[in-house]
C-alpha cells in the first residue's frame, strides 16, 4: 500500500510543501487508488466473494474503530450464519495486535488511516457506514461515540421500518413543532461535514455544494452559509470536537440539531445549556435543538420531571429562576414571552411574584430547545445499552461485539441485528 501511494503521489505531482497540502494530496491519491481494481482487491472482499464475507469484514472493521477486544473463538452472526472469527481471519486482510492481551486468543483489530479512507468509500452505499467512519481525531472506544451511534442507528432504522413522523422517530419531539411533520431523508441519508473551529480560514461564499462539502474545517460564522448551500434531507455529521451540534438533520424549512452527552463525571447543567445554545445555527434558520444526555443536573432533571411526559420544551422567549427560592430544587423556572414585561411560571402559567427577575437564558425566535429527562432517554435507547455506555465511560470495560452489532439494528436485541441491516440496505440502496 505504501508503494502504491508513493507511486501515485509521484505521478500526479501534487503540492506537498506543508502539512495541510500533504493531507490534501494523500486524500486525492487514495481517491484515485480506490478506482484501481487490483488495489481494492488487495484490501477488500469483492462482490464475487459473497455478501456474507463482505458484511463480516465490515463488522470487524467497526470493531477495530471502537477498539473492541475480540476472541478467536467468537462468532459473528451474518445472514443467519455463524461465522467463526478465526476462520474469517484466513480470508480477510486485517491487521491484529495482541498488545496487552492476557491470553493468545484475544486480540484487537488495528486500523490504519488508509484502511478507514478505503472503507468509507467502499461501503458508502451502506446506510450505516458513514455513522462510524467519521474523521475522528482519537481512534478507539469512546462512550460519546457509542451514544452518538446508537441515537443515529435508532433514528435511521425506525425510518427504514416505515415510521415517518418526527414524533415517531424521536419520541422526545412529541411536543415539538416538528412532531407531526414528515421526516424526509435522501438515500444514502448521511453526510460528513466540516469541523467548526475558530482556527479555520476564511471561505469563498460563492463556492459550489461540492466545494463546501470538501472543506475539512469552517469558521463558526461560515457554518450558517454552509447549511444554506448544501442540500436538505441529510444527516450532517461534523468531525469530533466541532463547535457545533453533534448531528444536524437538515430539512427543507427546519434544522434538527442533536447534542448527545455521555456525561459521567459531569452533568448537563444550565451553564452547559447556555454554551451549547450559543453553538447553534443562527437566524434565519429555524432550529429544534435536542439534548440527549445520560446525566442531567438536579435542577434541569427536576424541571423535566415536573412535566407530564418528562420532556422540558423551551420555546422562544426569556427564561429565569425565581430568585426568592434558596433551595435549588424548589426554584421555579420562569418564562417571559417576547414583548411582555411580566414573568410567568413555566409549569402552570401562573404569574411570578416579581417583575425584576434577572434573565438567565434567551431562546431566539425560530428556535426551540428540548431537554428530555434521563428516564426518557433510557426508554428510547434501552437500559442495557445505556448501562454499557456508562461502563465504557468509567473505563470499567470496553465495548463488546454484541453492543457493536446492535448499532446495525433498531432494537436492543442482538438476534435482530442482521434482519434490520437488510432493511437498511433495502431502504437506502
Amino acid at each position: 500500500m505504501l508503494l502504491y501511494t508513493i507511486r501515485c503521489l509521484h505521478h500526479l505531482g501534487y503540492d506537498m510543501t506543508d502539512e495541510e497540502n500533504i493531507d490534501s494530496a494523500i486524500d486525492k491519491a487514495y481517491e484515485k487508488l480506490c478506482l484501481v481494481d487490483i488495489v481494492t482487491s488487495d484490501l477488500f472482499i469483492t462482490e464475487t466473494e459473497g455478501a456474507d464475507l463482505k458484511n463480516a469484514w465490515l463488522r470487524l472493521l467497526l470493531c477495530g474503530e471502537f477498539g473492541v477486544v475480540l476472541n478467536m473463538l467468537e462468532e459473528i452472526d451474518v445472514n443467519s450464519r455463524k461465522l467463526l472469527i478465526s476462520d474469517l481471519l484466513r480470508d480477510l486482510n486485517i491487521y491484529i495486535t495482541r498488545d496487552g492481551m492476557k491470553t493468545s486468543e484475544n486480540f484487537r483489530i488495528q486500523m490504519f488511516d488508509f484502511v478507514r479512507r478505503f472503507a468509507r468509500r467502499y461501503f458508502e452505499r451502506n446506510a450505516v457506514v458513514p455513522l462510524f467512519y467519521k474523521i475522528y481525531e482519537t481512534p478507539g472506544v469512546d462512550a460519546a461515540r457509542l451514544l452518538e451511534g446508537l441515537v443515529w442507528q435508532r433514528l435511521l432504522a425506525r425510518h427504514a421500518c416505515g415510521l415517518t413522523e418526527w414524533r415517531e422517530l424521536l419520541p422526545m419531539l412529541k411536543n415539538s413543532r416538528l412532531a407531526p411533520r414528515t421526516a424526509l431523508l435522501n438515500k444514502p441519508p448521511v453526510r460528513t461535514c466540516p469541523k467548526i473551529t475558530e482556527r479555520s480560514s476564511k471561505v469563498n461564499e460563492e463556492m459550489s455544494e461540492a466545494d463546501w462539502l470538501e472543506r475539512k474545517t469552517l469558521r463558526p460564522q461560515d457554518f450558517s452559509n454552509f447549511m444554506t448551500a448544501v442540500s436538505p434531507n441529510y444527516l450532517y455529521i461534523p468531525s469530533g470536537m466541532s463547535k457545533s451540534a453533534d448531528t444536524i438533520v437538515s430539512q427543507q424549512e427546519w434544522k434538527l440539531e442533536l447534542q448527545q452527552k455521555a456525561f459521567t463525571s459531569t452533568q448537563l447543567s444550565f451553564s452547559t445549556l447556555l454554551e451549547e445554545i450559543n453553538k447553534s445555527l443562527p437566524e434565519p434558520h429555524n432550529v429544534t435543538l435536542v439534548f440527549i444526555a445520560l446525566s442531567i443536573a438536579q435542577e434541569l432533571e427536576h424541571w423535566a420531571n415536573e412535566t407530564d411526559d418528562g420532556i422540558l420544551t423551551l420555546t422562544a422567549g426569556d427564561y429565569a429562576f425565581s430568585e426568592d427560592d434558596r433551595k435549588v430544587l424548589s426554584r421555579t423556572l420562569l418564562f417571559r414571552p417576547f414583548g411582555s414585561q411580566d414573568w410567568q411560571q413555566l409549569k402552570n402559567g401562573g404569574k411570578a411574584s416579581r417583575r425584576d427577575v434577572e434573565t438567565r437564558l434567551t431562546i431566539r425566535s425560530g428556535m426551540e430547545v428540548i431537554i428530555p429527562s434521563v428516564k426518557v432517554v433510557q426508554t428510547f435507547l434501552g437500559q442495557e445499552d445505556v448501562e454499557q455506555i456508562r461502563q465504557v465511560a468509567r473505563g470499567d470495560r470496553v465495548a463488546n461485539l454484541p453492543l457493536v452489532s446492535q448499532l446495525f439494528s433498531p432494537g436492543v436485541s442482538f438476534a435482530t441485528a442482521f434482519f434490520c441491516l437488510l432493511i437498511l440496505h433495502w431502504r437506502f440502496k
